[in-house]
């Protein structure tokens, strides 16, 4: 199945850690099982995020976890005038093309088509994406339908029996929510959680990671004044990835016509 390292201190979730085995039973199992963990806890995120009920915005919050580590929690909320269905047909191409990272600037590879298909035929993919020699991203992502909910998310493996050992990776869990609201109407929200990075094992502090990413040189730095350089250099560095999401996921007059001409 899969194997969970224990939460380490301070992660606000257990299963961060967690590696996907190489035997196909314990592989099929794996992918499922985190995947059905992930959606179950769904509700356990949205309280975390604090998104608030109402209003259409994009912003991140970090939340301090002890030992100078950050977690990052990007939040977004789009209300559409739509009834659910709608706005899940008119979504549902963009979300699977940003899964299958579609326009991403790196190499994917699609991985056990035939245990994801087996899964959940249409509404699963695992995948590997390189981003260079020391890092790469394995992420299942899929999707789970209910009557007044679609619930999209991606969340990645630490590790892979199958694929290389990686020095350098970020946990990364995303829930993507849409919803009904009212008849007519429903919403998107979204909550994109990164855990610190890890570089061989170990968790990077964000003192480290500001020399590291940004070239500034925390040495002398109150751990206060240091979280807030931290944020400030962090927001300013994911604002425009943030405004390309809230870009994709609305739905503009065109789609709504095309719609409604169905």
């Amino acid at each position: 199945m899969c194997n969970r390292s224990l939460p380490m201190p301070g992660t606000p979730f257990g299963w961060t850690e967690t590696s996907l085995l190489a035997d196909p039973t314990a592989r099929k199992l794996g992918l499922d099982w985190f995947s059905q963990h992930l959606y179950h806890n769904t509700e356990r995120m949205l309280a975390c995020a604090q998104i608030p009920s109402a209003g259409t915005f994009v912003d991140s919050i970090f939340l301090e976890v002890g030992d100078g580590f950050c977690d990052i929690i990007a939040r977004l909320q789009i209300e559409y005038e739509l009834p659910l269905h709608e706005a899940h047909a008119a979504l549902r191409p963009h979300m699977w093309s940003k899964f299958r990272g579609d326009m991403a600037p790196f190499f994917s590879e699609f991985l056990d088509h035939e245990m994801t298909t087996a899964i959940a035929p249409e509404h699963m993919l695992y995948r590997r994406c390189v981003f260079d020699e020391n890092e790469s991203m394995y992420s299942v992502c899929r999707e789970f339908a209910s009557e007044d909910r679609v619930v999209f998310l991606m969340g990645t493996y630490s590790h892979d029996e199958r694929l290389p050992h990686c020095n350098r990776s970020r946990p990364r869990l995303f829930w993507f929510i849409l919803e009904r609201t009212g008849q007519n109407t429903s919403r998107l929200r979204a909550m994109l959680y990164n855990a610190p990075y890890q570089l061989s094992g170990r968790r990077q502090p964000m003192r480290e990671f500001l020399t590291m990413a940004f070239a500034i040189e925390t040495s002398g730095i109150e751990d206060d004044a240091l979280f807030s350089i931290y944020q400030d250099a962090v927001r300013k560095e994911i604002a425009p990835k943030l405004r390309e999401e809230m870009a994709l996921f609305r739905i503009e007059a065109a789609s709504r016509d095309s719609l409604s001409t169905r």
